[in-house]
């Protein structure tokens, strides 16, 4: 068997090009893959809708414009069209085969959904929407429930901007009283002891 050093840029368990040759990574070695001709034209043409899907994936983590979304967008379409074309889907049994032992072919198959007799209903968003945005921070909610569970998931910790904003709005609708003594109980909560003063000018003790 014919082994290279493992490119780093190659996942695991992953099947590689090198020229005209296929390889699988293992670890830290490359091994040359001999397949039967029908089964290597399938291994490539997944590699291929693998790759592009990676380089779509990467590129909206990135932030890039939604014009180059729409290329690349075009580009998996091609290839996947190309190939399902030739050699059906992606999750049929002879395309299994010959891929399965590649760390993303799960993630191939997610590009498909199926109806009830195994036949594509449709292809995934990926192909035709931006599926990544930039999360775009909190920075004004409504009640102190809504700040409590903004903060946990953000931050680990609460955020009292959060509780300030909120405390602000109901106390120009009037609340102040029953909306402080609702925060001295989250912060009981959140701090496990005897709620202390969250803003200025409110004690937290009666």
């Amino acid at each position: 068997m014919v082994s290279i050093p493992a490119d780093p840029s190659i996942k695991n368990f992953s099947f590689a090009l090198v020229g005209e040759d296929i390889y699988y990574r293992e670890n830290s070695v490359m091994n040359k893959m001999e397949l039967p001709i029908v089964t290597g034209e399938r291994v490539r043409g997944m590699v291929a809708i693998r790759d592009a899907t990676n380089r779509l994936l990467e590129r909206q983590l990135e932030e890039c414009s939604d014009e180059e979304v729409a290329s690349l967008q075009a580009e998996l379409n091609r290839v996947y069209d190309s190939f399902t074309a030739k050699y059906g889907l992606l999750s049929s049994n002879a395309n299994k085969r010959a891929f399965s032992m590649d760390s993303s072919y799960c993630l191939l198959t997610s590009l498909e959904f199926l109806d009830e007799k195994g036949e594509l209903k449709r292809k995934a968003d990926i192909f035709t929407k931006r599926t990544i945005r930039r999360a775009e921070p909190v920075t004004s909610v409504d009640t102190a429930s809504e700040a409590l569970a903004v903060s946990i998931g953000e931050k680990g910790k609460s955020r009292y901007s959060l509780y300030d904003a909120a405390y602000r709005e109901n106390r120009r609708r009037g609340h102040r009283g029953a909306y402080r003594r609702y925060l001295q109980r989250i912060r009981l909560r959140i701090n496990g002891s005897h709620p202390t003063s969250i803003f200025p000018g409110m004690s937290g003790r009666s």
